[in-house]
């Protein structure tokens, strides 16, 4: 039980993968048809969500980022939620409840901080 996957991050190739399904998702017209996103409660399902944002988050934006930039030290820009379906992070969602270190996650309120657009009620 390696602890360095504690709660594991995106690597540079899933990064890649999921900035290429955003442009799919909203070159082919699926995210208009999209009213809501749920989301396990890891890093990495949380970082896969921002599919559903949008790149160049700004300060001045009349939103808050889906994800902050550089969240978990990922050098990722910012994701915009401006125009995004609601995301809500559900705790049965995870795929494993258990002891192994992939398992288990940081805490809600480190959550909130690096996602602040996430809906954590329900985790």
């Amino acid at each position: 039980m390696n602890p360095e996957y504690f709660d594991a991050q995106l690597t540079p190739l899933d990064w890649q993968q999921v900035d290429n399904l955003r442009k799919h998702v909203h070159s082919c017209g699926v995210f208009k048809k999209i009213d809501l996103v749920i989301t396990s409660p890891l890093f990495r399902t949380m970082q896969t969500a921002g599919v559903f944002g949008s790149e160049g988050y700004t300060d001045r934006m009349d939103a808050v980022p889906l994800m902050v930039a550089n969240a978990g030290n990922s050098d990722r820009p910012a994701i915009s939620s401006l125009d995004y379906p609601p995301i809500i992070a559900v705790e049965l969602c995870r795929e494993h409840l258990g002891v192994h270190p992939c398992d288990r996650r940081r805490s809600i309120s480190e959550y909130q901080y690096l996602f602040p657009a996430v809906d954590f009620s329900l985790a």
